[in-house]
């Protein structure tokens, strides 16, 4: 009866300890599963904050480059005017 209790409590250790195996393992798989899942999320984070500082970088030098048309048109209609007043003389 003895060597019956002993073997079962062996057993019981080596099942347990399986469990605790397979509980780690899983933990573990989890743990990488979670890191990689990370790691796409601040990849995609980083690569949206990459996109909307180039959008604002082009806004920006649009905005600058309709500035500079608005400049020229307006030098280019008063040179016009002076050539007018010039040719009138």
């Amino acid at each position: 009866m003895k060597t019956q209790i002993e073997a079962l409590e062996k057993k019981l250790k080596e099942w347990d300890e399986e469990k605790r195996m397979k509980l780690n393992r899983i933990n573990c798989d989890n743990i990488w599963n979670f890191n990689e899942i990370y790691e796409k999320c601040l990849e995609k984070i980083k690569l949206k904050n990459q996109v909307n500082e180039s959008i604002l970088n082009y806004t920006k030098n649009v905005l600058n480059n309709n500035q500079i048309q608005d400049f020229n048109n307006k030098v280019l209609k008063g040179f016009n005017k002076l050539q007018k007043l010039m040719k009138k003389e």
